[in-house]
C-alpha cells in the first residue's frame, strides 16, 4: 500500500503543479487581451463565442481553481469545459495545443479515482 499512496501523492502534485501553471496561463492571456488594447477584434458577438468563452477559458480556470482544494470536484469542472468546448468547436480537437491544457483536470480526477480505489 505505501507504493499506491506515494503514487497518488505524485498524481496529485503533478496535477497542483500543471494546473497551477495553466491558471497562470489563462490569467495572463486574460489580463493581457483587457488591459492590451485593441486587439483587432469586436468581442464576443455571436452565442458560438460567447459559449465557446463560458467552456474555455471560464470553467478550466474555475475548475482548476477549485481544485486545488476539492480535486474531484475542481477535475469534473475543467474537464467539462473541455468537453463543452469540443462539442461547440469541433475543430479545436485536432489541435494538441488546446487539448493539452485538459491534462491538469484529467489527472484530478485519475488521482480522484485511484484514491478512492486505495481507500
Amino acid at each position: 500500500m505505501p507504493f499506491t499512496d506515494k503514487a497518488t501523492n505524485t498524481l496529485l502534485w503533478l496535477a497542483r503543479i500543471l494546473g497551477i501553471l495553466e491558471i497562470g496561463f489563462i490569467l495572463f492571456f486574460l489580463l493581457a487581451d483587457l488591459l492590451g488594447g485593441d486587439s483587432g477584434s469586436a468581442g464576443l458577438d455571436s452565442f458560438n463565442e460567447v459559449m465557446s468563452f463560458i467552456f474555455f477559458p471560464v470553467f478550466p480556470l474555475i475548475g482548476l481553481l477549485i481544485a486545488l482544494k476539492w480535486p474531484a470536484w475542481g477535475g469534473l469542472i475543467s474537464t467539462f469545459g473541455f468537453i463543452g468546448l469540443s462539442i461547440i468547436r469541433p475543430d479545436l480537437i485536432a489541435d494538441p495545443s488546446i487539448m493539452v491544457l485538459a491534462v491538469p483536470g484529467i489527472l484530478f480526477l485519475l488521482y480522484w479515482i485511484l484514491k478512492k480505489r486505495i481507500n
